[in-house]
């Protein structure tokens, strides 16, 4: 499992439970700040133990892992052709992608076309899935975007 969020507020705690769970496995993890760059994931959640597992601000390079699965958390409203790209790029190498940015596709029936059909493409050209979850207020869990 990737992780692909710089480690704060949600990831943070994301982060810390994956890392926790023996039965996942953390092979990456994204970084924006400078100061995240180069540490250990353990570090940067508050946990002792070293992961050996480093942050980078590489995308490709979490991408060429070719994880199961990618933890997305980073904010992505504020910045939403970056984060549509990052997504996309995991899907279409086949990475499925679980997250809790965009609250815009907890609803995905409601999602405009600009940002759904980009992704239900990925998902299709990488066989892949997206699921994106959370409460913004009120809303539930939708999964959506399975190709199969």
């Amino acid at each position: 499992m990737s992780f692909s969020s710089p480690p704060a507020n949600v990831g943070i705690h994301a982060l810390r439970t994956i890392i926790e769970r023996p039965d996942l496995e953390l092979v990456g993890l994204h970084a924006r700040g400078q100061d995240k760059i180069g540490c250990d994931a353990a570090d940067l959640c508050g946990l002792a133990e070293p992961t050996g597992v480093v942050a980078t601000d590489d995308i490709d390079a979490l991408v060429a892992l070719g994880a199961d699965c990618v933890v997305y958390t980073s904010q992505a409203e504020t910045r939403p052709k970056e984060a549509l790209g990052e997504i996309a790029g995991f899907l279409r190498a086949g990475t499925n992608v679980v997250g809790t940015s965009f609250v815009w596709l907890v609803a995905p029936d409601q999602a405009d076309g600009w940002l759904r059909e980009p992704l239900v493409q990925a998902c299709a050209d990488g066989d892949s899935t997206l699921y994106i979850n959370g409460i913004d207020p009120g809303s539930p869990a939708t999964p959506w975007f399975t190709p199969r």
